[in-house]
């Protein structure tokens, strides 16, 4: 993998259009920008069953500073060459108690948020959809990473990036509210996948069902908005307490079991979404304030259940059955990620076409994140002990192939509300420079015009789409009766 060509980020943008332009806001394309799936791994520190076997040498070799892993075979019989394998990512965190072969000190919940859920924030805020996915065998440390030692320790050290992302959305939410003419609403939705069946974690039960019972909802595809899940709860959360409140009575009824090899591990995919949504508000020249549809992004937070082998958890029952269905769903996934890797580098040559997104209820559910419309990060958690070879340098090749996954993400936006942010922008340029006579006062006054005339079709599109609802709703009460 250190071989590969540098991964640069392509943005492409449409043209910029002289403010004359007389074209249609609608045709105006969104920005879109292509980049591949972002990777990084966490190696985290021995645990109990590891530390009795007394043979605490790593396998695992990180290098903070090149983001490089090293894996050593264990077993001398099956070495060639020296029995190492190297892996490059994005990212690397090296969980241990010393510092890594670069000498650099061990990694906490902080650095990982930092570099991987920080920008995910970033994204969220500029109207692009995004998915943070968590993979790794069982026990190596996903849920911790993703949630943290206890969701509900906020301000904690051990907080993981879910509650650590949901905070910096609310601190940037904010201060750009404090800006003036944008608010921000935020909705949090949790479901699972348990034996190929998807289940709300937070939808209301009817009278008399017991809370464990499961709600469960199909997966659907629309042609604009792509796969969703229809009847899916979501929430709006206002702060931190909020999200804590609804993860919580999702975790209480979320599928888990002790096995040999984690005393809480994780028998379904989780899945926590995110929907932001922007209204921009602005004034026109009778002073009359309007509102109008700004951006919007979908952010999925993945805690991936463990591949396990049957053979070292030692599960039987009901328990070897959801340990079946995780392994297929996590074939399938991949599967996916393979094809698209292929695609992605044969550049139309290869000899796929479509990955198999269907055949798993959890890769439906992510088709937009792995090749689609989002930006998409990646951490997958390894153990160190050589016990866990082969589990570890499977993790690894898997993460390393979807770094060759190539997704293009445009920014959610309302065409009209993009256009008169982008004249607003321009007329507060002009407005500074008119001081200094350098700009023509005829040019700022067109574009106050064009304004007033895309506030005013903003406004009746708005007031066009309020009376196509309320006919849309008695059409259905019609249909009822």
């Amino acid at each position: 993998m250190s071989k590969n060509k540098a991964r640069k980020t392509e943005v492409m943008e449409p043209e910029p259009r002289a403010p004359d332009d007389s074209a249609s806001v609608a045709d105006d394309a969104p920005k879109t920008e292509s980049e591949s799936v972002k990777v990084a791994v966490r190696v985290r520190p021995y645990n109990d069953r590891e530390r009795k076997k007394g043979n605490l040498l790593s396998i695992v070799e990180m290098n903070t500073k090149s983001s490089t892993v090293k894996v050593s075979n264990p077993n001398p019989k099956e070495i060639s060459g020296d029995g190492t394998k190297k892996f490059q990512f994005d990212n690397v965190f090296w969980s241990l108690d010393t510092p890594d072969a670069s000498g650099t000190a061990p990694a906490t919940q902080r650095d990982v948020f930092a570099s991987i859920g920080l920008p995910l924030v970033t994204h969220a805020f500029s109207g692009f959809n995004s998915c943070l996915f968590a993979y790794g065998q069982t026990g190596s440390g996903k849920t911790y990473t993703m949630m943290g030692a206890d969701v509900s320790s906020l301000g904690g050290e051990d907080a993981g990036v879910t509650p650590r992302i949901c905070l910096e959305i609310f601190h940037r939410r904010q201060q750009s509210e404090e800006q003036g003419h944008s608010k921000w609403t935020v909705e949090l939705g949790y479901v699972e996948v348990y034996n190929e069946r998807v289940s709300d974690l937070i939808a209301k039960r009817k009278k008399g069902v017991k809370p464990s019972d499961e709600v469960y909802l199909e997966v659907r595809e629309h042609p604009t908005r792509g796969a969703f899940i229809e009847g899916q709860r979501f929430v709006e959360v206002k702060s931190l307490d909020d999200v804590v409140k609804q993860i919580e009575i999702g975790n209480a009824v979320r599928h888990t079991a002790a096995t040999k090899m984690n005393d809480r591990s994780s028998r379904s995919h989780a899945i926590v979404m995110l929907m932001l949504r922007e209204e921009r508000t602005m004034t026109t020249k009778t002073g009359e304030t309007i509102t109008t549809a700004g951006m919007s992004s979908r952010m999925n937070l993945v805690d991936l259940a463990g591949s396990e082998r049957v053979s070292q958890s030692q599960v039987e029952g009901q328990q070897f059955k959801e340990a079946t269905h995780i392994n297929l769903s996590l074939t399938t996934l991949g599967r996916v990620i393979d094809m698209l890797a292929d695609m992605a580098k044969k550049s139309g040559k290869s000899q796929w076409s479509t990955p198999p997104y269907r055949e798993s209820k959890l890769t439906f559910i992510l088709k937009d994140s792995l090749g689609g419309n989002s930006k998409t990060f990646m951490i997958a958690t390894v153990s160190p002990s050589e016990v866990n070879y082969d589990e570890t340098l499977s993790t690894l090749r898997y993460a390393s192939r979807a770094r060759d996954i190539v997704n293009v993400a445009q920014v959610n936006e309302d065409p009209r509300a993009r256009r008169i942010r982008e004249l607003e922008e321009q007329m507060n340029e002009m407005r500074k420079n008119l001081g200094g006579g350098s700009v023509d006062n005829a040019y700022v006054k067109d574009l106050e015009e064009k304004l007033a005339l895309m506030q005013s079709e903003a406004q009746n599109a708005r007031r066009i789409c309020r009376r196509s609802r309320r006919n849309d709703k008695r059409t259905k009460l019609e249909s009822k009766c």
